[in-house]
């Protein structure tokens, strides 16, 4: 059985979410960060970043979350990775658009929001954030209006990817509103079965 490594609540919540689209059996493997339990030999010897997730398959041993939701298109779900060579080259761009531009500075500012004690918040951080957040956000509202899918007509790894980051805005303080292509796109796609169950982790 697939084993995932790594809370929902982190990183590994874009994984989660592959998981429950592509409907294979896994076990999600309690890893304590509290407890450094990431920083631990047994750990290390999976992932020595000591970071989550990791997934294991058999054999296979994959940390990085992009790379593990590619895999798990690849072998268990191949729909998700698009129709022909143009989508597939336009999920990849959007899924690394995803993780190298738009996911660097909300994951800035939501470390601060949500980590750090108020007392200790460094606002400097989260105002430069959501000065770089407002445009990115503004590229992928263009991109969205009139579609229903980030590529194509089909759901597929580029909205995992994708929204996976979006969904994070408004707990930064990053309203929406102002962009009510990606408002309703992410709206959408959280009423899925499958991100229904992730938001379920996410809370436990």
């Amino acid at each position: 059985m697939i084993q995932i490594y790594g809370p929902a609540g982190s990183s590994a919540g874009r994984c989660f979410w592959a998981l429950e689209e592509i409907g294979a059996p896994y076990e999600a493997v309690p890893v304590n960060m509290g407890a450094k339990e990431h920083k631990k030999p047994e750990f290390l010897r999976m992932n020595p970043n000591g970071k989550v997730p990791v997934l294991k398959d058999g054999d296979v041993v994959l940390w990085e979350s992009m790379a593990i939701n590619f895999y798990l298109a690849e072998k268990y779900k191949p729909a998700l990775l698009g129709a022909d060579l143009h989508e597939k080259a336009d999920i990849l761009k959007w899924s690394f658009w995803g993780l190298a531009e738009y996911q660097k500075p909300i994951i800035d500012a939501f470390i601060q929001k949500v980590f750090v004690p108020e007392a200790h918040r460094d606002h400097a951080i989260i105002a430069r954030s959501l000065e770089k957040i407002a445009p990115l956000n503004q590229l992928l509202d263009q991109h969205l209006s009139g579609r229903t899918y980030m590529v194509g007509t089909s759901f597929s790894l580029a909205d995992i990817n994708v929204a996976s980051v979006a969904k994070l805005c408004p707990m930064i303080g990053a309203s929406l509103s102002s962009f009510p292509a990606i408002q309703s796109w992410v709206n959408r796609l959280m009423e899925r079965p499958a991100a229904l169950k992730v938001a379920e982790l996410e809370r436990k």
